[in-house]
């Protein structure tokens, strides 16, 4: 009893540390005459057109599903839907930190859990890109939450649920799909029943889509996708680096205007964002932290990646704590836990949108990937071989249906 008594002092700190920093982030979501803006101008404005023109696509800037617009009009009854949706949103990010620490239950025994609640809600809440992305209203820490409770069924061996949960995802936001590669990994099982489930969920949801707004909103939903392809908003990518560097009409001066340099530059980046993302897939020391590393790779080449896009390589860094947390502390993994954490202070810590804050910020998160990711191959070790590695954790692969 008496040895439980820290452990359940720490719990008690991590509660008040989780519910503190949520409600301190919820209460600056609503401060301020902007507050709401991309809610306001994108989900409000196409639920109401949901509701008088039975389609979301006529309001300009709107790519997604019909899911947001149809969540968000059952929220404009009630008096205060910015709350609600930032409600969701800051409980989604509380979900995700609490399906990571069931996902390392067994690194995470005693005392360790609660410190890792502690160190992981701080790590998520206490950054610009969080408060911001609740400021406008944005959605991206659904998907985290989708993404992480995803893994823990993969770890529980439901690849079934792994894959609805995936194809869920896609129907908040398109680009998160590619998160499916992850069954593909080295290793991998249970890939037909991962990659039916997300078919199946973005086929009911689309035939519920088709009886409730008619068969044209694919064709809308596609037209409003391929016409914000390219946005005038700074995009962290192998994309974005090359047009916002140089090409003109980005919201900065470019270094230089050229087309050669610009595609020179998005494709070295792009080759390197893919040749990490096959390492990962090849090399997979901890699938769970694979997962995450692909979702990296995946950012790296999205032609618009926002800055709020980076809260979902959080994980990343909650899985480096868990390792340094949870075992030996070696040279190799404090070097790659520094790296990690410089990347959090340079692109959660700081607010510079100028073109040097641009370049570091890109640059710090092709830095940690690679380092997370050869880190972590390095460690790898074929089926069957002797482990030498005295840090390597043992992780159930996905059961076979």
């Amino acid at each position: 009893m008496t040895r439980r008594l820290p452990t359940a002092l720490l719990w008690i700190v991590a509660s008040c540390v989780v519910a503190g920093a949520s409600w301190t982030r919820l209460q600056a979501s609503l401060a301020g005459d902007n507050a709401g803006h991309d809610f306001q101008t994108y989900y409000s404005a196409a639920a109401r057109a949901l509701t008088d023109l039975g389609t979301p696509y006529a309001v300009d800037g709107y790519v997604y599903s019909p899911l947001v617009a149809l969540v968000v009009a059952a929220l404009l009854h009630t008096g205060g839907p910015l709350l609600w949706w930032n409600l969701i949103a800051v409980t989604c990010g509380v979900i995700a930190l609490i399906a990571t620490w069931r996902t390392f239950t067994v690194e995470l025994r005693s005392w360790r859990a609660p410190a890792f609640v502690i160190v992981g809600a701080g790590l998520l809440f206490w950054t610009w890109p969080v408060t911001l992305e609740l400021f406008y209203g944005q959605s991206d820490l659904l998907v985290l939450a989708l993404f992480s409770a995803a893994v823990l069924a993969a770890r529980r061996g439901r690849a079934w649920v792994f894959g609805a949960l995936i194809g869920l995802a896609g129907l908040v936001k398109t680009w998160p799909l590619i998160a499916v590669i992850w069954v593909f990994r080295r290793g991998g099982t249970s890939r037909p029943s991962a990659v039916v489930a997300m078919c199946a969920v973005l086929l009911g949801g689309a035939l519920a889509f088709a009886a409730f707004l008619g068969p044209s909103f694919v064709p809308d939903w596609y037209l409003a996708t391929r016409r914000n392809s390219v946005q005038p908003y700074l995009s962290y990518s192998a994309f974005g680096v090359g047009r916002d560097l140089f090409a003109e009409g980005t919201q900065f001066e470019p270094l230089v205007v050229s087309p050669w340099l610009r595609w020179a530059a998005t494709a070295v980046l792009s080759l390197w964002a893919i040749a990490i993302g096959l390492v990962a897939l090849r090399r997979p020391h901890d699938e769970r932290l694979a997962f995450w590393h692909l979702v990296g790779c995946g950012l790296l080449l999205l032609p618009v990646s926002h800055w709020f896009y980076l809260i979902l390589l959080v994980p990343i860094a909650w899985i480096h704590v868990v390792r340094l947390v949870s075992g030996r502390v070696t040279a190799g993994m404090l070097g790659a836990g520094l790296v990690v954490a410089a990347w959090w202070l340079i692109a959660f810590r700081t607010l510079d949108q100028g073109r040097t804050g641009y370049v570091t910020v890109v640059g710090a998160t092709f830095v940690m990937v690679t380092v997370s990711v050869l880190r972590d191959a390095w460690l790898w070790r074929p089926r069957g071989a002797v482990q030498d590695a005295p840090e390597r954790t043992k992780v159930s692969q996905l059961a076979v249906d």
